[in-house]
């Protein structure tokens, strides 16, 4: 599996549409490194809540699905949307996995629980035209 593009949006650190492209072509190696903080953690969760539903924060950690921030911008009753994709290619065949949850804001976030959650998952296959010679 080759991975061509990621997209983010209010999942944990990654406040608002984050778009991560990778280019097959330049390399085979990718490499994720930064200062404690940034989001690698969040970054594999997000990979593993895409392909699993679970994203794995463990026992102690006490951090949202969703976005601080986006979560108190929204107005009461209204809902911060988490969600996904994840463009790839495997065995010359393109694929986009995506994922969409709503998350209410009827409740502070001290309190909050999931209030109101649409799921929605799909793969699509996109086949590529292989050239024929005639």
């Amino acid at each position: 599996m080759i991975i061509t593009n990621v997209e983010i949006n209010n999942f944990r650190c990654y406040y608002g549409k984050n778009n991560i492209s990778f280019d097959p072509t330049e390399s085979k190696i990718t490499l994720i490194w930064g200062d404690s903080g940034y989001g690698k953690s969040s970054f594999l969760q997000f990979f593993r809540w895409m392909f699993y539903s679970d994203p794995d924060f463990g026992v102690n950690d006490d951090k949202p699905l969703f976005n601080i921030a986006a979560y108190n911008e929204c107005k009461f009753g209204e809902a911060v949307t988490v969600s996904g994709q994840i463009d790839f290619e495997h065995l010359g065949s393109s694929y986009r996995l995506s994922r969409v949850e709503n998350w209410s804001t009827a409740l502070k976030y001290s309190n909050s629980t999931l209030q109101r959650r649409i799921y929605k998952l799909y793969v699509k296959i996109y086949r590529r035209k292989e050239n024929s010679a005639n």
